[in-house]
């Protein structure tokens, strides 16, 4: 984890550079998400990988963030732990994307950023905030893991 509090971490470069230099074998971005329209009726789970974008360089992670093996193993993380996902939830399946983001550009291990519904969806929300569906989502996303380990040690 790279934090323990609800408080502000740069996202820009701060958290990659914490990563980049913890040792870690890989690296989850846990989000709820939100339209920004004010309430919504979106719905789901999805997962982002890193997509290169010559719009948005690397600043910090400038050798590793085009390296293939991390960019397969960071898809391959991305399908384990979104198939996990909605199957321990039950949640609508919004797939697995590739984005720029710079919390995926700029760390230097495999990495994903995990979107775990939508806040703005009064419906979803109520789930959102149970207690024993947090657990589920901690479950699946160990589980996710566990199958990446076995995908990538395997090769």
């Amino acid at each position: 984890m790279t934090r323990t509090g609800d408080y502000d971490v740069d996202f820009k470069t701060e958290r990659s550079r914490m990563t980049n230099a913890s040792n870690a074998d890989l690296f989850i971005s846990i989000h709820f998400n939100a339209t920004g329209a004010g309430v919504s009726n979106a719905t789901g789970i999805e997962t982002y990988w890193y997509q290169y974008n010559p719009e948005y360089q690397p600043k910090i992670n400038k050798e590793m963030h085009n390296n293939p093996t991390r960019l397969a193993e960071s898809e391959i993380l991305a399908n384990k732990v979104q198939e996990s996902l909605i199957k321990e939830t039950g949640a609508v399946n919004r797939g697995v994307r590739r984005e720029t983001f710079a919390v995926l550009r700029e760390t230097a291990i495999p990495a994903i950023l995990v979107e775990l519904g939508f806040m703005d969806n009064p419906s979803e929300l109520q789930v959102i905030k149970q207690d024993s569906y947090h657990t589920r989502l901690a479950k699946a996303l160990a589980q996710g893991v566990m199958n990446w380990y076995g995908a990538v040690e395997g090769k």
